[in-house]
């Protein structure tokens, strides 16, 4: 998608969303949608329960991603590089 479909006022707001990721703490989202999340659970289980899971893999990191998005929204991890 080009930048030449959002006018000069969509590109400003942007701008000051990206600009204010630090202002404030995120808040978590009122009613997230645990579909992604329910997935991931389930096939970590299902891993473990099949004698499939590695103990070495980043599991565990996906898990937490997918929770920490699922409750804060997809800039989460944006926000959490701003302000560590």
């Amino acid at each position: 998608m080009s930048l030449k479909n959002f006018s000069k006022a969509d590109l400003e707001e942007e701008l000051k969303r990206r600009e204010n990721l630090g202002d404030t703490p995120p808040q978590q989202i009122e009613n997230p949608d645990l579909s992604a999340l329910k997935i991931i659970l389930a096939d970590y289980i299902d891993n473990i329960f099949n004698d499939d899971h590695n103990p070495d893999s980043d599991d565990t990191e996906y898990i937490f991603e997918e929770a920490m998005r699922t409750f804060y929204g997809q800039d989460i991890f944006k926000w959490i590089r701003n302000n560590t």
